[in-house]
């Protein structure tokens, strides 16, 4: 088998798409392997794509609510991954991305394949050919219309006689007729007026201007809430009434014994740190888990047998905040940084813990971090301040 360059992932239900883009892709010069292409009949099919995804150099996967449910799928990219192949997702129907695909740029062809196409080639450094030019009659034509005018018609072309290839041949000059500069007493001139594709400016009367007709009126102030209306809102507050009569809330001060424990009711912390700073996490996971916090840990969370990805997926939907370590091998893995891209797409709640003295990813600089640079796990203090944050 000769040298593979790109490798086909998708779902069996996509296979109309996939045959159409992958044959359009080698019409180009693409060297890619699909299965219903590159199998031959009598191989073994597991044998054969676990050989091409050994020799491929990257790969295309497709993206759709049944190839992000699909095993094979999902087992490809996560080899890929691991392997440190270039991986192109694209997006054929919206669906919820993996973790580990969201720090890709995926090439869309939600809106329209033509474009995705051109997208695709730009991806995979192939030349594209060359646009055709709009036609200078049609741009005209826009022109013309364009000012509320009927464009001029197209000339037509002179008709051919009889004799295949012969051209009506044209009077002299002087046996022409001459040319009227006035219509004939019978005729009328008509003018058609066509109506511009854009709304007509109104006129303004000589003496005002335009900015005088512009009335600006203050924003309606909504009326104030009701004592019954602010307890809907804001169940967790109390309300107290004031002397002039006045609804106001004031926040519930809480007793430093709920501080300290945070209840499993409340929903689960995600724990996300990379595979290299185990021994620091892990002992930092346990002190929060003796301490009454609700963490949510691969290593400890994962029943066997499980689905990796599927079960990360799971657990960073319904965890309410996502608790990160930030490191240098952190912040160089894939894994960490879609947990963490993730995360930010659901909104939760985020709270970094500063391992080492690295740059602060951008969207984490304007969120308050714990330093435990330089302190161990055990630290009461910093573990404390990691309490309140995570409440």
């Amino acid at each position: 088998m000769g040298e593979l360059k790109y490798f086909f992932s998708y779902a069996r239900k996509d296979s109309e798409f996939v045959l159409k883009l992958a044959k359009e892709l080698r019409d180009v010069g693409v060297n890619l392997w699909l299965d219903q292409l590159d199998i031959l009949g009598g191989q073994r099919w597991d044998r054969e794509v676990e050989e091409a995804l050994k020799t491929s150099r990257g790969m295309i996967a497709v993206l759709s609510p049944e190839s992000v449910a699909s095993n094979n799928v999902m087992n490809e990219v996560s080899y890929a991954l691991e392997e440190g192949r270039l991986v192109v997702p694209i997006l054929l129907h919206p669906c919820d991305k993996p973790s580990r695909l969201r720090r890709l740029q995926h090439i869309d062809f939600t809106a329209g394949y033509d474009t995705g196409f051109s997208q695709l080639l730009r991806a995979l450094g192939i030349d594209q050919p060359s646009q055709p030019r709009t036609q200078p009659l049609k741009v005209f034509s826009q022109l013309f219309t364009g000012f509320g005018i009927r464009p001029p018609s197209q000339p037509r072309e002179p008709e051919v006689t009889e004799a295949a290839g012969e051209r009506p041949i044209e009077a002299p000059l002087s046996e022409r007729p001459p040319i009227r500069t006035e219509p004939a007493e019978s005729e009328s001139l008509v003018i058609e007026e066509f109506e511009p594709p854009y709304p007509k400016t109104p006129t303004v009367p000589k003496g005002e201007s335009r900015r005088a007709k512009k009335t600006r009126f203050p924003p309606e102030q909504p009326p104030p809430l009701t004592k019954n209306q602010i307890s809907t809102i804001l169940p967790e507050h109390v309300v107290v009434e004031e002397p002039a009569g006045q609804a106001v809330a004031e926040p519930v001060r809480e007793k430093p014994s709920e501080v300290r424990h945070l209840e499993s009711s409340s929903g689960f912390i995600f724990f996300s740190y990379a595979r290299k700073d185990k021994e620091f996490a892990l002992k930092l996971a346990k002190n929060l888990k003796d301490r009454g916090v609700n963490l949510w840990v691969d290593e400890w969370n994962l029943p066997l047998g499980a689905d990796y990805d599927r079960e990360i997926d799971k657990a960073l939907d319904d965890c309410r905040t996502l608790l990160i370590i930030l490191s240098t091998n952190s912040l160089e893995s894939l894994e960490v940084r879609g947990e963490l891209l993730t995360a930010l797409d659901s909104k939760k709640k985020i709270v970094p813990v500063l391992y080492e003295g690295v740059r602060v990813p951008r969207q984490l600089r304007v969120i308050h971090y714990i330093d435990f640079t330089g302190s161990d796990p055990d630290d009461d203090i910093n573990l404390e301040k990691l309490i309140v944050n995570l409440k």
